[in-house]
């Protein structure tokens, strides 16, 4: 008898603490590739070249996390089905680039802070090497300062990629734990999500590099399995 109310004792205590910890997961599909190029003489010469990848939409970021307690929040930024993100730095891109991720929601806000300066940054499918980078999470409730009411959402990494570095993933996740100090009842309408490649630098570039930030597709598992059975058919021939 007395290990059965053990027992149960334990599984209260375990289902008390699953449901102290509350998640939010929002997930935004990149779909829409678009370049920008900008040239400026004065003060002195220089060029800016940014390729993006960008959600069609953002839904609203909706949630009172007063009622939530600590929370684990993460953002997920995917590639449409049957496709991946490409990073291809030009190799007369000097200094290379600034490879940037962010979810934005909402415009301002200056009441119940939450600040994160090193989220998890994971990302998924990677092939090719990536530096470190920076991250992070804002969250911010509404501007007593604005006729405006609206909160503010900011989740952002960023990496810098040196000129003639190649690099894929089919998707990026940001997480945080937010703490159960943060009673903020957010409703910040969706306003981006993109992962951008930037480019800046003195002097003059022709537009001619596009989008070096890219969709590319997935090849299917019979696909790598043709190519598999070519490659071994070579080595044989070779031998």
């Amino acid at each position: 008898m007395k290990t059965k109310v053990m027992t149960m004792c334990l599984v209260a205590v375990l289902a008390i603490g699953s449901a102290a910890q509350a998640g939010i997961t929002e997930t935004v599909t990149l779909s829409e590739e678009s370049t920008e190029y900008r040239s400026f003489d004065w003060p002195f010469e220089s060029t800016s070249l940014n390729a993006t990848i960008s959600a069609d939409s953002v839904p609203s970021f909706t949630h009172d996390f007063s009622a939530l307690g600590q929370t684990d929040l993460t953002v997920q930024f995917r590639a449409p089905e049957g496709q991946k993100f490409q990073v291809t730095v030009p190799d007369d891109f000097g200094i290379g680039i600034t490879l940037n991720l962010g979810y934005l929601c909402g415009d301002s806000g200056d009441t119940g802070e939450f600040w994160d300066l090193s989220p998890t940054v994971t990302f998924h499918g990677l092939e090719g090497t990536l530096p470190a980078g920076s991250g992070q999470v804002y969250l911010t409730g509404p501007d007593t300062n604005s006729s405006f009411v609206i909160d503010r959402v900011e989740v952002k990494a960023s990496y810098m990629l040196s000129a003639g570095t190649t690099i894929s993933f089919t998707g990026v996740d940001i997480s945080t734990t937010v703490s159960a100090d943060y009673d903020v009842n957010l409703n910040s309408p969706g306003k981006e999500a993109y992962i951008r490649g930037s480019f800046y630098s003195f002097g003059s570039y022709d537009n001619v590099y596009g989008q070096f930030v890219s969709l590319a597709p997935v090849p299917e598992p019979a696909t790598l399995a043709i190519l598999g059975l070519g490659a071994l058919g070579l080595l044989r021939r070779k031998k």
